[in-house]
């Protein structure tokens, strides 16, 4: 796992400044191979702990009215912590918060911090931990999806147009 080792005392997963722990981990697998992060114009950025196969266990996702910058996020009001592991997916965060110690919305820039996340699973309340550092990319919106990957809510399905010739 590129550097990534099983730690007893660091939780199940630790990569140099990237880790991750907590009881969620009991519950829902969440190894990862690297970290990355993308800024959406000035104001969506997404933190992914990613796999070597493309899989994204975790995603910490901010959204704001105004320009992203180091300091504390509340969630699930200015983002969310997401994901999908296999068949399964991430169980829906209930509280939590992002704290960006370093953050420059430039790319290649060190973006790091810590978040905390709790999830609801049935009766039991699990949480999630951890820190991250990695280099910014700015990414370009693609039109017509938010940052979720996910096209927006569409009142109905629009036809293609009919072209005469």
């Amino acid at each position: 796992m590129l550097g990534c080792f099983v730690g007893l005392s660091l939780g199940p997963w630790a990569c140099a400044e990237n880790n991750l722990s907590g009881s969620l981990t009991s519950y829902y697998n969440v190894d990862f191979d690297r970290v990355q992060a993308r800024l959406y114009k000035d104001s969506e950025l997404a933190i992914e702990f990613v796999r070597d196969n493309g899989e994204v266990p975790v995603r910490i996702t901010i959204k704001a009215d105004e320009a992203i910058k180091a300091k504390t996020y509340s969630l699930p009001r200015m983002g969310t912590v997401s994901g999908r592991s296999g068949d399964s997916d991430m169980p829906q965060l209930t509280s939590g918060s992002v704290t960006l110690d370093a953050f420059k919305a430039k790319q290649g820039e060190t973006l790091s911090g810590t978040f905390t996340a709790r999830f609801d699973v049935g009766k039991d309340e699990l949480n999630l931990t951890g820190d991250f550092s990695a280099r910014l990319e700015l990414v370009a919106a693609v039109p017509g999806y938010h940052i979720d990957g996910y096209p927006p809510e569409v009142a109905g399905e629009e036809d293609e147009p009919e072209v005469t010739p």
